[in-house]
């Protein structure tokens, strides 16, 4: 006679496997998420630059995208508005939390900085690099170039990791 079921040891270790499976799936998954949150903050940051720069050659007004970091919630955010009058522009946008402004170097953006788009197309300062680095994976940091003779950004990814 033909044996029915399964042994108590066999469904423990399908269930084992399972297990494992299931974690390695869910930490993929997780991995995938957070990439996204600073990709979707460098794509919208650039994006928001180049508009500036594409309404300020339009209406032949000078623009600039201010930032700023509100220490209390330790967040950056950033606001277009008119170079000369200061009238804001638009909505405050800002950076999700967990991804933060470097700024290290002396052409980096920081806390008050602005770069301003003229008429022309070109922006001011001449050269600048807005650096994003999300909280849980600080290696990977994404730049943002400036050209202040064309006013285009360049986004530069990180290298990818070993």
């Amino acid at each position: 006679m033909g044996r029915r079921g399964f042994t108590l040891l066999e469904l423990l270790v399908v269930m084992a496997i399972m297990a494992m499976i299931m974690g390695a799936t869910m930490a993929a998954y997780f991995s995938i998420g957070q990439g996204a949150r600073i990709r979707g903050a460098v794509n919208t940051l650039q994006s928001n630059l180049a508009l500036a720069r594409q309404r300020t050659v339009l209406q032949q007004i000078p623009l600039s995208v201010v930032f700023s970091n509100n220490v209390t919630s330790g967040t950056w955010h950033y606001q277009v508005e008119e170079a000369e009058s200061g009238a804001r522009i638009g909505e405050v946008m800002h950076v999700p939390p967990g991804v933060d402004l470097l700024t290290e170097a002396a052409e980096d953006i920081g806390d008050g900085d602005r770069i301003t788009f003229r008429p022309s197309g070109s922006a001011d300062p001449e050269f600048a690099t807005i650096k994003l680095v999300e909280a849980v994976n600080v290696d990977q940091v994404w730049t943002l170039t400036v050209y202040g003779l064309t006013g285009l950004v360049k986004v530069v990814e990180p290298e990818p990791g070993p």
